[in-house]
């Protein structure tokens, strides 16, 4: 499977998974290729390791943001590192498939504050620096 369709089916899972969670209307026009662009810089991007989803009750619109929100609701779509560099993912990988591992996402949903105290700590744990720490 290409990184364009598995892109493609994970941008369609984070918009469908917020307009369903927060009983959003799904954008249009703009709006919509506005969501579109800041998710697939998210996928493509390796230093960007979260999306936040953020519901604006005033209008019924989902803004998506590259950053943690203050104390607003949201659901947090983050990239779940792999764990034990290229060979494991030959393992991963299904037979034959000679694209690169196809990273899962983890959601988290958060309100206020917690939403930096839990992302503090998961950045902490996932953090793209971890390898270079030396214990």
């Amino acid at each position: 499977m290409s990184s364009n369709i598995r892109n493609s089916n994970k941008s369609k899972f984070i918009i469908n998974t917020s307009v369903e969670y927060f009983a959003a209307s799904s954008s249009v026009g703009q709006a919509a290729d506005e969501h579109l662009s800041a998710i697939h810089e998210f996928l493509e991007n390796d230093e960007l390791t979260v999306i936040a989803a953020v519901h604006n009750k005033s209008d019924g619109s989902i803004k998506f943001h590259h950053r943690i929100p203050g104390d607003e609701v949201c659901l947090l779509f983050y990239k779940i590192p792999q764990v034990g560099g290229k060979g494991a993912t030959a393992n991963i990988s299904s037979a034959g498939d000679s694209e690169a591992y196809d990273q899962p996402l983890g959601i988290l949903t958060l309100e206020g504050g917690l939403v930096k105290s839990i992302y503090n700590s998961v950045s902490r744990v996932f953090s793209p620096q971890a390898e270079a720490r030396v214990s």
